[in-house]
């Protein structure tokens, strides 16, 4: 024991208890505000937690909403787009379709022309041969004369 080889006197031990209470006391507000402390600091980190989650909340919505204002402009643009593509193809398309069919009616009108340079030939032929008849029919004529 710590006091071994004391005098063991009653004021001293009273002397020495009131001591030793008195550090007990100490050593419990002391251990007392060391408690209190660490609950005090694990409160404020539980609320700094909460403050830091609250905003990581509040940015993800955030990014959230401007991804999703993003894709709507990016959909938009790709519609307005894919729109002005289609309306493209179907004036080529119209466009194609006009050119097909006046190819077609110069086709057509090819074929009648040269249907008429064939006429135009064959009457030419036997014209000249109708001019040389009757050259020859006027020679004999002539002759007769």
């Amino acid at each position: 024991m710590f006091l071994h080889g004391r005098d063991l006197s009653v004021p001293l031990l009273i002397q020495t208890i009131r001591r030793l209470t008195k550090d007990k006391v100490q050593m419990a507000s002391e251990v007392s505000s060391l408690l209190r402390n660490q609950v005090a600091e694990r409160d404020s980190a539980k609320e700094e937690a909460n403050i830091l989650q609250t905003e990581l909340d509040s940015r993800t919505r955030r990014l959230e909403t401007k991804n999703n204002e993003l894709q709507s402009i990016l959909e938009k643009k790709l519609d307005r787009r894919s729109n002005d593509w289609s309306l493209k193809l179907e004036k080529y398309q119209i466009e194609q379709h006009k050119l097909r069919e006046r190819a077609m009616e110069l086709v057509e009108q090819n074929v009648s022309l040269q249907r008429e340079v064939s006429s135009f030939n064959e009457k030419e032929v036997d014209n000249r041969i109708k001019m040389s008849f009757s050259e020859k029919h006027l020679e004999d004529l002539s002759k007769i004369i």
